[in-house]
């Protein structure tokens, strides 16, 4: 057996109660894990913990000095086992004596299992619900859950903004859902006071080739509202300014460009006007022309367009 340094010891022995303080919080064992954080882990003057393998995650919070100590970084596993397997206590116990903080993980493994109990304590200590989860850029927790009714459900009735964007307001929760989500899902968003004329819904759904996008538009059109011929940021005239250079079109245009062909023959059915021009003056056909999707020059070429296109 090779001999170990003092310091190599105490770092495997910290190795080692890490798992054990998992397990006790996974357990739901608050007393056991009491004595071991005030008896073993805390009195350790071990701070280096080269040993733990860390996640993207817990780099972040190493460089930006979220966590105020690589143990504390360590300890943020056990409130993860802790919320995982919903134990309520154990979750009050780290939360209330400083161990540990909400970070995404914790929410997200407490989501994922539907520890409602622990997101419930979550947000008695001070968790924003419509923060960004990854701050920057990005959206609030009800994007990652967009997908699951009660899910969805849950946020709305905890608080949770059903037009929540992001920092550059190009992303927000409606677009999102039609993207990703079903027609019950953006009922309840509706019913949470998500307003789709709004948003660039109609668009996301139109782009999308996952199954049931057909009935999110129908949806869109019929229950929510949206003109289908709406161009893009249509609905908030600083940002449709910010973007008009670029390519703006409406949701045939994004159909035609990167749709499905089941979005496109549903839009032209619906009375998408062929017609209408991007912000680079492109017709949907010549979107499908570019990207070589001849399927849909038949629907998209009927008429005036296509006369023009022939003796152009």
């Amino acid at each position: 057996m090779p001999f170990l340094s003092s310091q190599e010891y105490e770092t495997s022995e910290l190795e080692t109660l890490l798992k054990e303080l998992q397990s006790y919080a996974a357990h739901g064992d608050l007393d056991r894990l009491k004595n071991a954080l005030e008896t073993r882990w805390e009195p350790s003057e071990e701070t280096d913990i080269s040993w733990l393998d860390l996640n993207m995650m817990e780099i972040f919070y190493k460089i930006h000095g979220t966590i105020d100590s690589d143990k504390s970084i360590a300890l943020q596993r056990v409130l993860n086992s802790a919320a995982k397997e919903g134990q309520v206590d154990v979750v009050k116990y780290l939360l209330d004596r400083g161990s540990c903080i909400i970070t995404p993980p914790a929410i997200r493994y407490a989501f994922a299992m539907k520890r409602w109990d622990v997101l419930e304590v979550y947000l008695d200590r001070g968790w924003d619900i419509n923060s960004p989860m990854e701050g920057g850029n990005t959206l609030p927790l009800i994007n990652e859950m967009i997908k699951s009714r009660p899910h969805t459900k849950w946020c709305i009735d905890h608080g949770a903004d059903p037009m929540a964007g992001n920092m550059f307001r190009n992303m927000e929760i409606p677009s999102q859902a039609a993207k990703k989500a079903d027609p019950m899902v953006l009922q309840i968003l509706k019913d949470g006071g998500a307003d789709f004329t709004k948003s660039n819904a109609l668009h996301n759904a139109a782009t999308s080739d996952r199954e049931g996008r057909v009935d999110v538009m129908a949806f869109l059109l019929d229950e929510a509202g949206v003109s289908i011929n709406m161009r893009e940021f249509e609905w908030d005239q600083d940002l449709f300014e910010r973007y008009s250079p670029s390519r703006i079109g409406t949701a045939l245009h994004y159909a035609a460009r990167s749709g499905p062909l089941e979005n496109v023959k549903f839009l032209v059915e619906r009375g998408a006007d062929l017609s209408m021009k991007d912000g680079e003056g492109r017709t949907a056909a010549d979107f499908a022309r570019e990207r070589g999707f001849y399927e849909a020059l038949p629907l998209l070429e009927i008429g005036g367009q296509k006369e023009n296109d022939t003796t152009s």
